[in-house]
C-alpha cells in the first residue's frame, strides 16, 4: 500500500487504521501524523496502571498496565477508524492465488 505524503484525518476514515501505522508521542496514539484521539492517563488509584482516554474525553472503566492499555487503544483505533470492507492485502491476495493454483493442479 502507497501512504499518501500529506496525511489529513479524512484519509485516516477511508482508508482505515493499519497497526504498521500507529506511532505513540507520549500517550497519544498517532496514525503516522495524524492524531488519532485516543490515547492513555494514569489511574490515579493505582500505581503504575492506566485508564484508555477516548476522543470524547471519557476514560475506560478498567484499568490496565502499559503495555495492555496501548493494545487496547490500537483496539480502539480499529474499531473507530475501520479498514474498508473491500482492500486486502498483498499477502492474502498472493495466499489465495497460491490456493487456486494448487487446486488447478488437481
Amino acid at each position: 500500500m502507497t501512504v499518501p505524503t500529506r496525511a489529513t484525518a479524512t484519509s485516516l476514515r477511508e482508508l482505515g487504521f493499519r497497526e504498521k501505522g500507529a506511532i505513540w508521542k507520549g500517550a497519544e496514539l498517532y496514525y503516522f501524523s495524524i492524531r488519532t484521539g485516543i490515547g492513555y492517563q494514569p489511574d490515579c488509584d493505582q500505581p503504575n496502571m492506566f485508564r484508555v482516554a477516548f476522543p470524547d474525553a471519557s476514560l475506560s472503566v478498567d484499568s490496565y498496565n502499559l503495555p495492555r492499555v496501548k493494545q487496547h487503544c490500537r483496539d480502539v483505533a480499529h474499531s473507530i477508524y475501520p479498514r474498508p470492507s473491500g482492500s486486502t492485502s498483498a499477502h492474502s491476495d498472493m495466499a489465495g492465488a497460491a490456493r487456486d493454483g494448487v487446486r488447478s493442479l488437481k
